[in-house]
């Protein structure tokens, strides 16, 4: 049977960044081998016992093993942390940058703006520790670019894709710069710092268009990594792996 962390609701998960598994700013390798270690050290624990999953790793004061956000530690959310390793091997001549905001009563939250050697953008805002069942506007300078519809336990995202061509990058994020204001709500403001750094190679000419039919999103669980890797063998008792994402 294999190895399996039951977890407590909301615990587990880093939702700003979900394959941030030692919730240290960056995804590595080592993520992917917490989560490998968690497991193996529950093949050897009497049947039925089960690990704190916050706690297992000594010396290390958060761990965040479910990456599915799905309530449990498999090993599929290992196989979630070496998709995106891999997806970012092969990302070509990307350019992306993220910034961590924290506002108001431990409220927090995650932007990232990348850049596709394709041509296409994508734009995501994530917070967490914000009230619960609420809709905040995210506004980057002076422009409403879309609404977060915050979940059950306060967390909530935006994301938005252009094209390039059809649905060009509004050019309130695609002229940026590191000053540009972006605030979600009223509950945290900031600046975009790095993001409006890499910049757009040809820029937007659509400042009201925000890659989607509504500019809307609401909380979730996570489906930006799924499962690339065959893992049916690992999968077989699995239930629900899918929470779908939405931190």
């Amino acid at each position: 049977m294999e190895a399996r962390l039951p977890l407590a609701a909301d615990t587990g998960h880093n939702f700003l960044m979900p394959v941030d598994v030692n919730d240290d700013g960056q995804v590595q390798a080592s993520d992917a081998l917490a989560i490998i270690n968690a497991l193996a050290r529950q093949s050897y624990e009497d049947e039925g016992t089960v690990i704190d999953a916050q706690s297992a790793d000594a010396g290390i004061s958060s761990m965040f093993y479910d990456v599915n956000d799905d309530g449990q530690t498999s090993p599929n959310d290992a196989i979630r942390v070496i998709n995106h390793l891999a997806r970012s091997a092969n990302a070509g001549d990307s350019k992306d940058a993220a910034e961590v905001i924290s506002g108001t009563d431990q409220v927090r939250a995650r932007i990232e703006l990348e850049y596709k050697s394709s041509g296409r953008a994508e734009f995501q805002v994530r917070i967490r520790g914000a009230q619960p069942d609420v809709t905040l506007d995210v506004t980057v300078g002076d422009t409403v670019v879309g609404q977060i519809q915050t979940d059950a336990n306060g967390r909530g995202k935006l994301e938005l894709e252009f094209d390039g061509s059809s649905v060009p990058v509004p050019e309130v994020i695609a002229n940026a710069t590191s000053t540009t204001p972006i605030s979600i709500g009223d509950v945290i403001t900031g600046t975009l710092g790095s993001l409006g750094e890499i910049g757009s190679d040809d820029g937007g000419d659509d400042e009201s268009s925000d890659g989607h039919s509504d500019g809307h999103s609401d909380g979730g669980g996570d489906d930006d990594d799924t499962d690339e890797v065959e893992h049916n063998d690992l999968n077989n008792n699995s239930a629900g792996e899918s929470d779908d994402d939405r931190r």
